[in-house]
């Protein structure tokens, strides 16, 4: 019953985001600023992409809580199984990020198979999430550059 509230739960999340889509109220304020397309589309993918990280670590974290942190997952080879689980959390958090962001310091590593499916995964999301935000800044220069050109 508590996961299926928690489920419940991220189903409003779902709502929300269709209430913020649909609302003349902040498309008046997105004009007010003068937001093109391009940025108002990066706004919309970061935010997207911050849920993604928590959520990637949320799975790194239940990827060692399954198998009650064995010896051979990355909380018990860092030595943290008796830490709380906000510092748990934070280090997945930190996992998610240097890998999404190609940093990969190399301090957390892999040991498990489903923890290299994971890493995999968010490997792929990362290179299609850089792919994106690039292809997305270079329009957004260009239409700036247009728009100085016109205005010339």
């Amino acid at each position: 019953m508590p996961r299926l509230y928690r489920l419940m739960r991220i189903l409003r999340l779902f709502k929300i985001m269709a209430f913020f889509k649909g609302n003349e109220q902040l498309m008046k304020f997105f004009d007010r600023f003068k937001l093109n397309s391009g940025m108002l589309r990066m706004a919309k993918i970061t935010a997207g992409v911050f849920f993604m990280v928590h959520l990637m670590s949320c799975f790194w974290f239940l990827s060692a809580k399954f198998t009650d942190f064995e010896f051979e997952s990355w909380v018990a080879q860092r030595g943290i199984q008796d830490r709380e689980n906000a510092y748990l959390y934070l280090t997945s958090l930190y996992w998610a990020l240097q890998t999404i962001t190609t940093v990969g310091y190399g301090d957390i590593t892999v040991l498990t198979n489903t923890e290299l499916i994971l890493s995999v995964i968010w490997m792929i999301f990362g290179v299609g999430f850089y792919s994106f935000t690039i292809g997305n800044l270079s329009s957004v220069l260009a239409s700036i550059d247009n728009k100085s050109a016109i205005l010339k």
